[in-house]
């Protein structure tokens, strides 16, 4: 049968452990298809392992990252 699904951030706090143990840049093709929480957990990966991030595909990814309400706290920074 299906297991329970695992929570969003659960998964992200997993992957930026593994990202701070083995740092590597990750590399968005086609980042114009991200949503807005797909940006957002980007920039979580971002900010909690400070590894490179290139998003590339589009101007649109950049217009997403200045509009969204996810991404308002790190835009102060």
């Amino acid at each position: 049968m299906y297991s329970k699904p695992v929570a969003v951030p659960r998964i992200e706090d997993s992957y930026c452990k593994e990202l701070k143990t083995n740092r590597r840049p990750i590399f968005v093709d086609q980042a114009n298809y991200l949503r807005e929480k797909g940006l957002g957990s980007i920039c979580y990966f971002w900010e909690t392992a400070r590894i490179p991030i290139v998003l590339i595909g589009t101007y649109d990814p950049a217009e997403v990252f200045n509009t969204s309400s996810l991404t308002e706290d790190i835009r102060h920074n």
